[in-house]
């Protein structure tokens, strides 16, 4: 694919609505809880406490105003 072609595919994203988004860096404190929320995917099926945490957090997640992308943006 050419430069001009690619810049046409761009132009073509960002006037069907698409958007660049920049992550947040994720600290130790956001990967350790991702871990843990993986870890407990991992055991669900086996762990009652697993599916309580899981659902837990999901319920934590569901009451907050914006979503976990959202906060995660620059």
């Amino acid at each position: 694919m050419s430069r001009d072609e690619l810049n046409d595919e761009v132009q073509k994203y960002f006037e069907e609505g698409g958007e660049v988004t920049r992550l947040k860096y994720a600290d130790k404190k956001v990967q350790d809880k991702a871990h843990r929320k993986f870890y407990h995917l991992s055991k669900e099926h086996d762990s009652e406490r697993s599916r309580q945490y899981l659902q837990k957090e999901e319920k934590k997640e569901s009451l907050l105003v914006f979503s976990k992308e959202d906060r995660m943006k620059e």
